[in-house]
């Protein structure tokens, strides 16, 4: 059975009974436990790989991510 109710939590007098509540109950354990599962869903992506300096690697020998090393002539 779903009850509704209004935006104060004060029931109203309409149900939801048999197949139809079960179908929805479904709907919303299933996306519930998809959320859970996908919790990135809507964030922005990262646009560039995240690069961590190894232990060590001076940051002049390598140039930054993304940027592209003039070849000599």
């Amino acid at each position: 059975m779903i009850q509704y109710v209004t935006a104060d939590d004060r029931a109203v007098p309409t149900v939801l009974t048999g197949r139809l509540a079960a179908v929805y109950k479904e709907l919303v354990c299933r996306g519930a436990a998809w959320s859970a599962a996908n919790p990135t869903l809507g964030l922005p992506a990262r646009r560039r790989r995240v690069v961590t300096q190894r232990h060590g690697a001076s940051a002049a020998t390598a140039p930054p991510s993304g940027e592209r090393v003039a070849a000599r002539r």
